[in-house]
C-alpha cells in the first residue's frame, strides 16, 4: 500500500515504484544489481547503507517486530527517502549534461536554474516567457513534450485559478494543434492536485483529440510568481519517467 502508491495526475494507473518480493534464499547476484533493496526482518534495526553491491544503490533494513504503527512510519519514511533520492539522481544526471544556453537564459530572465535536456528545441524566448519542445514521430511512436516557463505579478487572491488562467492563455496563443482552431488547455474536468507548490493534472487539446499529464511548479521570486511546467503526449504508453523528469528538473 505504501511502496506501490499510484502517481497522481496520470491518465492511466502507474506506480512510483515497481515491487519485486522474493524470499531471502532467492536473493541472488542478479538482484544485487538493483538500485533500491529493502530487507524486512526481525534481526536488523532500521538502517540503510549506500553502494553495498552496486553504484548509486540504496540498501534499507526495516525491523518487522516493532509495533505496527511504528513499522508503518518506518515504511513511509523509507518511501519518502527513496522518492527524494530518485528525483535528486535525475536532476544530477541533467546537471552533468543539459542545454547550457537555455539554463543561463532562464537564470538571467527568471531567477532560477532549470537544467533543460539537450533534446529540446527552444521555440520562443521573450520577456516573461520561454517555450521549448521535443517531438519524435514515426510509425511506432508519437512523442511530444513541452517545457515552458512564464511569470506574472499576482493580482488575485485565488493563486491557483490565476495560474490556470494565465497558463491557458499562453497555451491558446502558442501551443496549437494541427487541426484548425485547436489548442492546448488544462483539463478543468479534473481538479489539479497541489502539494508544496507543485500541481499535477491533465491537459487536453480543445477542438482536437489529444491529451496527457501536466506538471506545474511555482516559485515566488521577488514580487512575481514564476511558473515552470511540463506536458507530454505519448498515447497508449507509460508516462511515469517523463513526469518524474519534470518533477526533478522544473
Amino acid at each position: 500500500e505504501i511502496f506501490e502508491k499510484e502517481i497522481e495526475g496520470l491518465p492511466q494507473s502507474e506506480f512510483f515504484f515497481n515491487l519485486i518480493q522474493i524470499n531471502p534464499k532467492d536473493f541472488s547476484r542478479f538482484f544485487k544489481t538493483h538500485k533500491n533493496i529493502i530487507f524486512v526482518s526481525s534481526v536488523e534495526k532500521d538502517s540503510y547503507s549506500k553502494n553495498k553491491w552496486a553504484k548509486d544503490q540504496i540498501v534499507i533494513y526495516l525491523n518487522r517486530d516493532s509495533k505496527e504503527i511504528e513499522f508503518l512510519k518506518s515504511c513511509k519514511k523509507t518511501f519518502n527517502f527513496l522518492n527524494r533520492k530518485e528525483l535528486e539522481n535525475i536532476k544530477y544526471n541533467y546537471e552533468k549534461g543539459h542545454y547550457k544556453k537555455a539554463r543561463l537564459y532562464i537564470k538571467e530572465e527568471f531567477g532560477f536554474e532549470l537544467f533543460l535536456p539537450t533534446e529540446y528545441t527552444i521555440s520562443l524566448k521573450k520577456k516573461g516567457l520561454f517555450i521549448s519542445d521535443f517531438h519524435s514521430f514515426n510509425e511506432k511512436q508519437d512523442l511530444l513534450k513541452y517545457i515552458i516557463v512564464h511569470e506574472f505579478e499576482p493580482t488575485s487572491y485565488d493563486l491557483q485559478e490565476e495560474i490556470i488562467s494565465r497558463t491557458d492563455s499562453i497555451f491558446k496563443r502558442h501551443i496549437l494543434g494541427s487541426i484548425k482552431d485547436s489548442y492546448v488547455q488544462i483539463d478543468n474536468r479534473v481538479p489539479l492536485i497541489e502539494n508544496n507548490g507543485v500541481y499535477r493534472g491533465l491537459w487536453i487539446l480543445k477542438n482536437g483529440f489529444m491529451g496527457g499529464p501536466i506538471i506545474i511548479k511555482t516559485r515566488y521570486i521577488e514580487n512575481k510568481v514564476v511558473v515552470s511546467l511540463g506536458i507530454v503526449f505519448y498515447p497508449n504508453e507509460k508516462k511515469r519517467d517523463f513526469v518524474r523528469t519534470f518533477e526533478a528538473i522544473l
